[in-house]
């Protein structure tokens, strides 16, 4: 399930082994058990998502390359090059779908079994129009699904 702390620079030291973690306005998010897997040949989506059957979240992050580099975050859905992230929430009947706007996903590493890198953005709540920041985001060795 995701965790939440209140100290916005815990995600360094909590993202190591398979997490993804990253800070949304200033709240520290840590994401166990995200798994990554080829959608097409040069489109990765790393993924989660979580369920206690009354709530559900997840984030999924598309990215169009698999070489380590930087890739440009896309805001338009049907963009199929650069980055994308989407973070749902449904938390007790209060619904936000954020999508990132600008920014940028990092690929450190990949070998096909493990997928790693950073991230940080501004996205919009696309049920709203609030604006979010997202900021610190890491993803340390995450498993291929």
């Amino acid at each position: 399930m995701l965790a939440k702390k209140n100290e916005p620079n815990n995600v360094d030291t909590a993202c190591e082994g398979g997490n993804f973690c990253f800070s949304l306005d200033n709240e520290s998010l840590v994401i166990p058990d995200a798994k990554w897997r080829f959608i097409t040949e040069n489109h990765i989506r790393i993924e989660w998502q979580g369920s206690d059957g009354t709530n559900y979240k997840n984030v999924v992050v598309d990215i169009y390359g698999t070489e380590p580099g930087v890739y440009a975050i896309q805001s338009a859905s049907s963009a199929q090059t650069g980055s994308k992230f989407q973070h749902f929430i449904n938390e007790n009947g209060m619904s936000k779908t954020i999508q990132g706007n600008s920014g940028s996903v990092e690929i450190t590493a990949f070998d096909n079994e493990t997928i790693s890198g950073k991230f940080s953005m501004q996205g919009k709540d696309i049920l709203n129009g609030n604006f979010h920041t997202i900021s610190e985001g890491r993803f340390a060795k995450v498993p291929k699904d």
